[in-house]
C-alpha cells in the first residue's frame, strides 16, 4: 500500500511537472500562472512559505543580473 501511494505521488508529481514545463515552452503566461497558484495553494509544497507567483518573476530592472548568495549584483 505505501509503494501503491508513492508510485501515485510520483506519477502526479511528473504530471505536474511536465504540465508546467510545456507552459513555459510555449510562453503561456497566464497557464503557468495559474499552475504555480494551484501548486501554492496545495499541500505539495506545503514545506515552503506561500509566495504570490509573481514574486518567483523578476523585474525588468533584475534582468541580466547574475544571482549570487540570493542577492542581485
Amino acid at each position: 500500500l505505501n509503494m501503491s501511494r508513492q508510485l501515485a505521488t510520483f506519477a502526479r508529481k511528473m504530471g505536474d511537472y511536465e504540465r508546467l514545463v510545456m507552459a513555459i515552452a510555449e510562453n503561456d503566461v497566464p497557464r503557468v500562472n495559474a499552475l504555480l497558484s494551484t501548486a501554492l495553494a496545495s499541500t505539495a509544497i506545503a514545506h515552503e512559505p506561500k509566495k504570490s507567483p509573481s514574486s518567483f518573476c523578476h523585474t525588468a530592472s533584475d534582468h541580466g543580473r547574475r544571482r549570487r548568495h540570493g542577492a542581485y549584483l
